[in-house]
């Protein structure tokens, strides 16, 4: 079996230090205060690590806090949904068949019949 990771790694970094020794004669001037006194000459190489070094310094305390673990609710979730289940059961033994209801009308009917000016909703106490 062929370490395909291990390639890709190694073949990553040969290009990050061809571009490390391509860049080595580019220089920048960074001004780390107002006036003169702040200006440096770096190379521009260990500009961009130390903004690496940035990011990762940034970016630690994220990865290392502590990881809120949820409590797996769904045995009382099933208990309350199965609870209520038998309290509807229950309900209709004791009262009877249930009324006959109206289908809801869809969104797009409920608007088609707001433009024509005629009530979408079925009246109550009929």
């Amino acid at each position: 079996m062929v370490p395909w990771k291990f390639i890709i790694t190694i073949i990553g970094m040969i290009l990050l230090l061809v571009f490390v020794g391509a860049n080595l004669d580019n220089q920048a001037e960074l001004r780390f205060w107002f006036g003169e006194k702040g200006e440096k000459t770096i190379n521009v190489i260990f500009a961009l690590f130390g903004a690496f070094l940035v990011g990762v310094t940034v970016t630690l305390p994220y990865v290392f806090k502590k990881q809120v673990h949820y409590i797996d609710l769904s045995r009382e979730k099933k208990k309350q949904q199965k609870a209520a289940r038998k309290a509807e059961k229950d309900a209709a033994k004791s009262s009877g068949p249930a009324p006959a209801q109206k289908p809801l009308k869809s969104d797009y009917e409920f608007k088609s019949l707001k433009k024509k000016g005629d009530d979408p909703l079925p009246k109550s106490g009929v």
